[in-house]
């Protein structure tokens, strides 16, 4: 009787031993439940921006979506992930933790907060009413600096965005690029610009596009200009010249031309004299490599001649041109000419003559489609 008590006790301890055993899964019966949480606004307040993209560093954990002005986000299992949240190139992001259960807990959350920038202060600015932009770059060494009213979430290599002249005084924020390398970072260092290194652009609107007419009127600096930590200022009045001494290509005979142009197209071009001189024809001083077009009206064009500082076409840096070039200079002649907007290019058939920077040809019978 007594082994029949103990073989009783024993079934008993058992029994109790099974029922609080874990289920081998670690979480005592815990059942995961997917979740969501939209209790962040997706706005500035709340971010520092207004996201347009969003992001998880382990989709395994937790995924997000903008939805209805708030970041959604959703657990999909136990662990930790960040949620980053863009405007562009600018981020803020939320520390996210998933239980084993699958709540969602909101940890730390780092705004975006924009950078301090660099300025150039442009002051004793006269002569031009608030319907005009400023911008500009400077040249040191291989690199350049821009001067626009922009963060660099909203900066175009080609197309500069412009300060509105509302007063006598503005300021710009101060970039560095390579000139074959078109990122841009914050200039936060001592340089000195050279006289007529340091370029600024009146423009009719805010971004010029690739029409010449977007651009009032060119300047460049009669004095260096010093940078102290990525800053610096220019009295426009005094220290700046208007640039308008370049030489003129003039073409005419575009009704018969091969084949004859449209008008209201845009007309530019550039190309090798030799190693030493390359040229480019445009309706103002290009912002970068590309073309400024003048706009095809009748039967004649005039655009401006300058002269690219470096050996490659892509080195887009320029000053004007007044000199003289004979047949004799030529190791090349292909000018390259284009009507924006039309397949195919042009070519001159012979060399281009250039007198104190000036020359003509007639584009029915000096030129061929290319």
């Amino acid at each position: 009787m007594i082994k029949n008590a103990v073989f009783g006790l024993l079934v008993i301890l058992l029994a109790f031993s099974f029922i609080g055993c874990d289920n081998g899964n670690g979480d005592n019966n815990e059942v995961f439940t997917s979740s969501t949480n939209e209790t962040i606004s997706n706005d500035t307040n709340s971010l520092g921006l207004v996201g347009t993209t969003v992001s998880s560093s382990n989709e395994n954990v937790a995924i997000a979506a903008i939805t209805s002005g708030k970041v959604k986000i959703t657990s999909i299992g136990n662990g930790s992930t960040i949620i980053t949240v863009s405007e562009g190139l600018k981020n803020a992001t939320i520390n996210v933790t998933v239980s084993s259960t699958g709540n969602i807990t909101i940890g730390n959350i780092t705004k975006y907060i924009a950078p301090e920038f660099s300025k150039l202060i442009i002051s004793n600015i006269t002569g031009f009413d608030n319907s005009k932009y400023l911008a500009g770059y400077g040249l040191i060494g291989e690199n350049a600096l821009y001067f626009v009213s922009v963060e660099p979430t909203q900066l175009d290599f080609q197309f500069p965005k412009g300060a509105v002249i509302t007063s006598n005084t503005i300021n710009l924020n101060v970039y560095i690029t390579g000139i074959e390398d078109y990122t841009f970072s914050l200039f936060t260092e001592n340089c000195t610009i050279a006289a007529g290194d340091l370029a600024l652009f009146v423009l009719n609107k805010e971004s010029p596009t690739n029409d010449g007419a977007d651009y009032d009127s060119y300047y460049t600096n009669k004095t260096p200009i010093i940078f102290s930590n990525g800053n610096a200022s220019i009295d426009f009045g005094i220290q700046m010249e208007k640039w308008a001494n370049t030489g003129k290509l003039t073409i005419t005979n575009f009704t018969d031309g091969p084949p004859s142009l449209t008008a209201g197209n845009l007309f530019a071009g550039k190309g090798k004299v030799n190693d030493d001189i390359y040229l480019m024809f445009s309706a103002c001083p290009p912002w970068d490599f590309y073309y400024r077009g003048t706009k095809i009206t009748g039967n004649t064009i005039i655009l401006n001649v300058y002269q690219l500082l470096g050996s490659e076409p892509e080195d887009w840096r320029i000053k004007q041109f007044t000199g003289n070039i004979t047949e004799e200079d030529y190791t090349s002649y292909g000018f390259t000419f284009i009507e924006f907007g039309m397949a195919g290019e042009f070519r001159n058939k012979t060399p281009i003559i250039f007198t104190d920077g000036n020359a003509q040809i007639d584009f029915a019978n000096d030129i061929v489609k290319y």
